[in-house]
């Protein structure tokens, strides 16, 4: 019985020829047909075919490895490397389908990548990877089992949209984990840059046409659907806070909370928004003491600080700078003086039945007047020496100031100090 067949070709080969082109020029017709029948009965041989066919796409020295021991190239001792690893390469690619090649480089991409999500315009080594992955998706319900089972083998991706879908929820999953809630910000990007926002934003928007499984999985990491009321509750909740905190609803306009969250541009958007605001939001933010006129309840902060401080003083004398528990009452007190005509007839009289200085330049003239009259009444005249204190009030300083601007005095101030018999000229007095 014969064991071993010989198929005899003859090649002539010029320098500097292609050896692949030249090999494929030539008669080779006999070698394909007696490879391929082998093949067909040789399962063995066939699967060692296509494996040779697959690493051919792995490795470059591939081809220069011996295919199997059930062929045999004998070639003259003259033909060098080159040709014969040219022969296996057009041999294998004769006897076998393209596909292990391109299964080839799919092992390499995985190999190297970790996983098989090759970019639609991918390419290997100038092959359209990425369009003959594609390809095996669209054609899947034609291609062998064997194939599938091998595509499988490396974690296939067939169902791109799906695998993109569970890939950012469990980016959403981590992202909870880690914050605590599901407010993914419209622009965020995670650390492999997965446009996590984006996809946040998309299931809100395709929410009708989600299905109820991944709507059941969304809502298991308590997902916003609705922003706007989620921003709004978050908003009151920080509210909730601050008062707790401080006793009261007058945050500073440019005021943030530690997590980020600009609590006074959120408080001034209510305000702006009171007419559209629904009913119940209003009693919420009413039953917190919320503040709809901000600047009504700045007049009464600042009233209430004036009459503690007359509680406390005795009198409405408030320094310019003075302050008390970190609010410039003094600023406020300047500011009513300075808009004195605009004021409401109600704000001006509960003012000047507290006793407001409304002109403090003519309040500290009539203190001294007052303290010189006391003077002379004790004393029976209004020579007041230099440097006289009368009970604490630097009164000769005050007298020498008068003489000094007695051209400036008005003359209701004049007549008042001639009236008490006011000394002018000290020298003039003592004569």
């Amino acid at each position: 019985i014969q064991t071993k067949g010989t198929v005899v070709i003859p090649v002539f080969i010029e320098d500097g020829e292609d050896l692949e082109e030249t090999i494929e020029e030539s008669d080779f017709k006999p070698a394909w047909d007696v490879l391929k029948a082998l093949r067909a009965h040789d399962e063995v041989l066939a699967d060692t075919l296509d494996q040779y066919r697959t690493n051919m796409a792995k490795s470059a020295s591939q081809s220069s490895q011996k295919i199997s021991d059930k062929i045999i190239f004998d070639l003259p001792a003259n033909v060098d490397a080159e040709f014969s690893s040219a022969l296996r390469t057009v041999l294998v690619e004769a006897s076998t389908a393209s596909w292990g090649f391109w299964f080839g480089l799919l092992e390499a991409f995985k190999d190297r990548e970790g996983h098989c999500k090759v970019p639609g315009g991918f390419k290997a080594d100038d092959y359209s990877l990425g369009s003959w992955v594609g390809t095996q998706r669209k054609q899947r319900d034609s291609l062998s089992r064997e194939r599938i089972e091998k595509l499988d083998s490396l974690g296939f991706t067939w169902n791109q949209l799906k695998e993109q879908w569970e890939q950012k929820f469990s980016e959403l999953e981590k992202f909870r984990e880690l914050e605590g809630h599901c407010r993914v910000p419209k622009n965020y990007n995670t650390a492999d840059a997965v446009r996590l926002g984006h996809w946040v934003s998309t299931q809100r928007v395709q929410q009708e046409s989600l299905s109820p499984e991944r709507i059941k999985r969304l809502d298991s990491l308590d997902f916003i659907w609705n922003q706007l009321a989620d921003q709004w509750e978050q908003g009151f909740s920080e509210l909730q806070k601050f008062r707790e905190r401080v006793g009261h609803c007058r945050v500073p306009t440019n005021y943030k909370t530690d997590d980020g969250v600009r609590l006074g541009v959120w408080l001034n958007t209510q305000r702006k928004q009171l007419d559209s605001l629904s009913p119940e939001r209003i009693e919420r933010l009413d039953s917190l003491g919320f503040i709809w006129n901000q600047l009504a309840d700045q007049w009464e902060h600042g009233f209430s600080k004036l009459l503690q401080f007359k509680e406390t003083e005795g009198h409405c004398k408030v320094n310019a700078v003075f302050e008390v528990d970190g609010y410039r009452l003094g600023n406020w007190v300047v500011t009513q003086r300075t808009n004195q005509d605009s004021l409401s007839v109600e704000r001006f009289q509960r003012l000047d039945d507290l006793g407001f200085v409304w002109d403090p330049l003519t309040e500290l003239w009539d203190e001294g007047f007052n303290k010189l009259l006391q003077f002379k009444e004790t004393e029976g005249h209004c020579a007041v020496p230099r440097r006289l204190e009368l009970d604490g009030y630097g009164l000769g300083n005050w007298v020498f100031k008068q003489r000094a601007s007695k051209h400036n005095l008005p003359t209701e101030r004049l007549q008042r100090l001639d009236d008490l018999g006011f000394v002018w000229d000290l020298k003039e007095d003592k004569t």
